[in-house]
């Protein structure tokens, strides 16, 4: 399951460099600590008061090619965006349950760019659909040179009604891209979870 698992995130290096962007080496896990650094010069510029991801009350389609600042569905993936009572705004996210019986792990992903040596907090909404639950954000720090991944992951739990879960990192100054995602991927592995809703999703640096 992990070859799997680092397969498709070459793959979505692929197609990002497919809509104009690099390549991702994505190389392996790194559990290193964070590490201060530089600003890089190269960034993506915040998309809604200082937030990094797009779309990221998913109020547009994330049914499309994916990359930097849009969602997109994984490989073998299943869910969509819905208006069964959102955390803010018409929509949330809805990504359906994992079946490791049936090779099944869906999930929502997209590229961001950001600078290094600033502390960052990657958060979002979720809840649980009944019986379901469990499902994870996880980013991916992608570095240039060794190409080294860190790797960090939350889970959104079992509670049925909206919670903020949230991730505290420091960018290294080596650092090439970050990679979110939201449902059945976590920092090593696929996860088995339950059907979860999404939405508010907001990766910023802390002031």
């Amino acid at each position: 399951m992990q070859s799997k698992l680092v397969l498709n995130r070459w793959l979505v290096g692929v197609l990002a460099f497919s809509l104009g962007a690099c390549a991702v080496d994505v190389g392996e896990p790194d559990d290193e600590a964070d590490n201060q650094g530089v600003v890089e010069s190269e960034v993506t510029a915040p998309t809604q008061s200082g937030n990094y991801i797009g779309n990221a009350s998913f109020e547009n389609s994330v049914l499309g090619a994916g990359g930097y600042g849009v969602w997109a569905q994984g490989e073998n993936s299943s869910g969509d965006r819905t208006y069964a009572s959102p955390h803010s705004g018409t929509y949330a996210l809805f990504v359906k349950a994992a079946s490791a019986s049936a090779d099944y792990y869906p999930y929502f992903w997209q590229f961001a760019k950001i600078p290094g040596g600033k502390t960052y907090t990657l958060s979002a909404w979720a809840r649980a659909s009944s019986g379901g639950g469990n499902q994870v954000m996880t980013i991916h720090i992608y570095r240039t040179g060794s190409g080294a991944t860190i790797s960090k992951q939350v889970s959104a739990g079992t509670s049925t009604t909206w919670h903020k879960v949230s991730i505290t990192f420091t960018a290294p100054s080596d650092i090439y891209d970050v990679l979110v995602y939201v449902g059945n991927v976590g920092a090593t592995d696929f996860v088995k979870g339950g059907a979860t809703y999404w939405d508010d999703v907001s990766l910023r640096y802390n002031l």
